[in-house]
Parts: structure tokens; C-alpha cells; sequence
């Protein structure tokens, strides 16, 4: 299935463009990808958010002591299969 394409004029920063150029793609197709892959990691990101949400007012919030006791250990597992890990905010 195509997906129905619409021109836009955008201003990209010239590091950008000059690695983006480099590329096996083109310069359409790479911004694409990269804006598709960032708007579901938002999407995702969101729900979770929600979710999280969700069950706070359901059960209650997570004991902080618990979340202390057991952030580091899944920051250290996470960073082992995902390197954007490292910009993980803070626990709320």
C-alpha cells in the first residue's frame, strides 16, 4: 500500500543535511523514516505514560523506596540493549 506523499518546505540544520546526503536514501525518505519512528516512540511513550497513570490512581503510587531500590538495576539492564537509556528522566 502507498501512502500519499505531501510536499512541505522545511529548514534542517546544515549538519544534518550534509550526513543525511551521505545516505543510501534520500533525503525525503530518511526524514520520513526518522519522523515516523520518533512520532510511535512518542505515541508509545504516551500511553505508557497513561497507563502508568492509570493504574497509580487504581492502586496507588509506587512506594519511592522501591523505586530507588530498583531504578539502577534497570537502568543497568536497559543500557545493556538501548543506548538512548542514558537520556531516561528521573523517576517522578
Amino acid at each position: 500500500m502507498t501512502v500519499a506523499k505531501r510536499k512541505i518546505s522545511i529548514s534542517l540544520d546544515e549538519d544534518l543535511v550534509a550526513e543525511l546526503e551521505n545516505g543510501v536514501q534520500s533525503l525525503s525518505a530518511q526524514v520520513n523514516a526518522v519522523l515516523r519512528e520518533d512520532l510511535e516512540h512518542r505515541r508509545r511513550q504516551r500511553l505508557l505514560t497513561e497507563y502508568l497513570d492509570q493504574l497509580d490512581a487504581e492502586e496507588g503510587p509506587v512506594d519511592e523506596a522501591l523505586i530507588e531500590k530498583w531504578l539502577p538495576r534497570y537502568r543497568e539492564e536497559l543500557s545493556d540493549s538501548d543506548d538512548s537509556i542514558a537520556e531516561m528522566p528521573p523517576a517522578r
